[in-house]
């Protein structure tokens, strides 16, 4: 395996025939990977990235990148900025990141992830699988039996060639029925526009009455209650059934009590309590106080400096943008940063932290905890890393331990690691203290 490395200036860097390991630098840089399942890295500047041949993980980092995975199934990072990403053959994964991008996965059964920003994503021949994430995204399946998931908060997007074969993805919304679901839409001219919870989607030249229950994935495990609020600021009470609740624009205080509910703050600085039961809660807009409580809990903050707590239960946490506060408690948490500069805490359990963008700090907690960084992650801490604990470095694609080690250097008691735009540092930790059963790459 040929490890290749950039200059600070403008490179050309062409691999082998064999598996290689890239490096731009900074620099306008052009990567190519060749043969092989090659892991190519842009990092700093406006980059140009080739995968070619083989099952290729490419990450452009920092800048403007145009990247290309080439024939085979390849995943591709965008990183920040505003990228061009473009697969070939094979099934390939894309994920956008920050800016506004634009995919064509071209061939294969793709899998399209939008990340923060405006973005363009065409799947084009195959069954793909869309998500725009946060921003005004515009979708296109193209051939083939295509999936569009949507979550709460992700915006206003278009869908520009739904067709009849085609599939929304809305499990995560928690809907108990199809007729639940097309009550959510209204016919706008020619178009289809629904609300699911606060995301605008409106699906072009396509009639409302023309849906049919195999257009939607849903998870119709119960039937809910509906309590809605108004543009004040609303107090709202959940039943011992399932409910879901929203509290609109103003200050809300919702509370679900028992049963498996849905809470949606949606504008203004919110709090929202879960109580017993599997909840979903959505902060929306604003800075915002949720509490999962017991239960199997998904709390997700949404825009604004929010502060979540999974509490008991086995829960994912995720943060959005703005700088959270993430905790996940006790059991086995995934908890998620997003951008912007946040703290996250582990708690009991053996959790999953994911910083995401920014310069975050982590806190694992007591058990045995995962860190997960990818590119373009920025300057990140962990504070109390142990024996027991792991770095998960998947997405950089490192050959071996050896390899992870040679990028960290020691600072006085702690250690930093450099990584494709991401630079990790390890308080109360050296080098020495690190064993292989430390590393998931």
């Amino acid at each position: 395996m040929a490890l290749i490395q950039g200059t600070a200036v403008a490179d050309l860097l062409r691999g082998t025939a064999s598996v290689d390991t890239i490096f731009g630098g900074a620099g306008n840089d052009t990567l190519q990977g060749v043969g092989g399942n090659d892991r190519l890295f842009g990092q700093d500047d406006h980059d140009s990235l080739l995968g070619g041949a083989g099952a290729d993980v490419v990450s452009g980092g920092f800048g403007n990148d145009q990247i290309y995975g080439g024939t085979g199934n390849d995943t591709l990072f965008g990183g920040a900025g505003n990228d061009r990403m473009f697969g070939d053959g094979g099934d390939d994964v894309f994920i956008a990141g920050s800016g506004n991008d634009y995919i064509d996965a071209v061939l294969g059964n793709d899998n399209l992830g939008g990340g923060a920003g405006d973005d363009t994503l065409i799947g084009r021949a195959g069954n793909d699988h869309l998500e725009g994430d946060t921003g005004n995204d515009r979708l296109s399946g193209g051939m083939g039996i295509d999936e569009f998931e949507f979550q709460g908060d992700d915006g206003n997007d278009v869908i520009t060639d739904f067709e009849s074969h085609d599939k929304l993805w809305l499990r995560s919304l928690g809907y108990g029925s199809v007729e639940e679901v097309i009550g959510y839409g209204t016919q706008d001219g020619a178009d289809t526009v629904f609300n699911f919870e606060g995301t605008i989607v409106r699906i072009l030249n396509k009639e409302l009455t023309s849906f049919t229950p195999s257009n939607f994935v849903i998870e119709p495990t119960f039937q809910r209650s509906m309590i809605e609020g108004n543009n004040g600021a609303n107090v709202l009470n959940g039943t011992a059934a399932p409910d879901k609740m929203f509290g609109y624009a103003g200050r809300d205080l919702l509370n679900g009590g028992a049963g498996s509910d849905g809470l949606f703050g949606h504008r203004g600085d919110d709090t929202l309590n879960g109580g017993s039961g599997n909840d979903t809660l959505s902060g929306g807009y604003g800075n915002d106080l949720l509490h999962g409580d017991t239960g199997n809990d998904r709390v997700g903050g949404g825009g604004g400096n929010d502060t979540l707590y999974g509490d008991d239960g086995i829960d994912k946490v995720f943060g959005a943008s703005g700088d959270d506060l993430i905790y996940g408690g006790n059991d086995r948490d995934d908890l998620g940063g997003g951008s912007g500069n946040d703290t996250l805490y582990g708690g009991a359990g053996n959790d999953r932290l994911e910083a995401d963008t920014g310069d975050d700090i982590n806190f694992g907690g007591a058990g045995a905890d995962e860190f997960e960084f990818q590119g373009g992650d920025g300057n990140d801490t962990i504070m109390d890393f142990a024996a027991e604990d792991k770095l998960w470095l998947v997405a950089f694609g490192l050959g071996s331990v050896a390899e992870a080690m040679s990028l960290g250097v020691d600072s006085g008691t702690s250690c930093v690691f450099t990584f494709d735009a991401c630079t990790v540092t390890i308080e109360n930790w050296n080098l020495a203290d690190f064993t292989a059963s430390n590393f998931v790459l």
